[in-house]
């Protein structure tokens, strides 16, 4: 429990970090993935590398299709995910992205057999609530584009690809699959998108915006080991989805000290409570 809340909390610092640096960030998005993905894989190999476990399987046979799968999953979720922070306001893509806890829950269900309890479903409703009633302005507002289909696909990839990462890490070691994890889905969309290579260049070239980048993806190296690491030792995966879930809340409270955004001050205490009582029923 105590990895998932620290997860929880680097989380939110994490959303923070983008939302910043997505709204000051002109780069492509598919660039953009693709070097972070890449630079957070390469820090969790050195943290990996200096505490001495490093040491994958010497067989991937059984793990063939779920390896492709992740590939997938994860190379074009993160190209959703960015074309969808930059398509709309974050709050309204937060609620949209949310959407990955349901998923995962379904997959976790029908593939895994990690069923919620009724108590635990109802928790879940609560969460997903909260997210909502956080965010409740941003739903009133006209200006939906495009980014709405990206950040909900966003949240289908990376339902899916928890319940990917479940499967997997039931026989893998943690470190060497989150470099994997991170790294080769870079690498593949890298290989059908050569042409960003000179967007990638740029990107690098900028120096205050890769200042900010290595930030962000240093708190997001440590999110996902204690993020992995929750995922694999934990009974129920569902569970450990869902409650993560809850950085969305922190998130924006924290955006209020942070960011200064404590327009809808009121909804966004409430949306605590209810995330307070939510996480009670799952956990």
């Amino acid at each position: 429990m105590a990895l998932i809340l620290i997860s929880v909390v680097l989380t939110s610092f994490q959303q923070i970090m983008q939302r910043v640096l997505l709204r000051e960030d002109h780069s492509d998005p598919v660039a953009y993935s693709v070097v972070f993905q890449i630079l957070t894989g390469l820090f969790i190999a050195v943290f990996a590398f200096l505490a001495g476990n490093l040491t994958a399987p010497q067989s991937f046979d059984n793990l063939t299709w779920n390896f492709i799968l992740l590939v997938l999953l994860y190379g074009v979720g993160n190209i959703f995910l960015f074309m969808g922070l930059k398509g709309i306001e974050a709050s309204l893509f937060t609620i949209l992205f949310s959407t990955r806890g349901i998923f995962s829950v379904l997959a976790s269900s029908i593939l895994l057999s990690e069923m919620l309890s009724a108590k635990q479903w109802i928790g879940t409703a609560i969460i997903i609530f909260a997210i909502v009633v956080v965010n409740i302005k941003s739903l009133s507002k006209r200006d939906v584009n495009k980014g709405v289909g990206y950040s909900l696909l966003a949240g289908l990839f990376f339902g899916l690809a928890n319940t990917n990462d479940r499967y997997i890490l039931s026989s893998f070691e943690i470190y060497p699959y989150l470099v994997i994890a991170f790294i080769l889905p870079a690498l593949v969309v890298l290989l059908f998108q050569w042409r960003k290579l000179d967007e990638i260049k740029k990107l690098i070239s900028n120096s205050v915006l890769l200042k900010k980048m290595l930030l962000m993806v240093l708190v997001t190296t440590f999110s996902a080991i204690t993020f992995f690491t929750s995922l694999q030792i934990a009974p129920n995966s569902s569970q450990v989805v869902i409650i993560n879930l809850t950085s969305v809340v922190i998130t924006v409270l924290l955006s209020a000290f942070i960011l200064k955004e404590k327009g809808n001050l009121l909804m966004k205490v409430i949306g605590a409570l209810l995330t307070f009582v939510g996480l009670l029923l799952v956990a």
